[in-house]
């Protein structure tokens, strides 16, 4: 049960992490607009290709979020 119990705080706590993460960074994308634009989005394409290229391919992340979703 302590397990079970750190394992879910541990998850909760890196899932706010990766929402707040998830909210500033779309917070920042919006302020660019026109010719800046065709320039972030390329190498952000670039920046994301080059962290799975080092981290690999995360796999079937809808997958797994379907599969919980469904069994509860």
């Amino acid at each position: 049960m302590a397990c079970w119990a750190i394992i879910r705080i541990g998850s909760r706590f890196f899932a706010g992490l990766y929402w707040n993460a998830l909210e500033l960074l779309t917070h920042f994308l919006r302020s660019f607009q026109g010719i800046s634009l065709l320039i972030v989005m390329p190498l952000s394409g670039s920046l994301i290709g080059l962290v799975i290229r080092i981290l690999g391919n995360p796999g079937e992340i809808s997958l797994t979020v379907n599969n919980i979703h469904s069994r509860g």
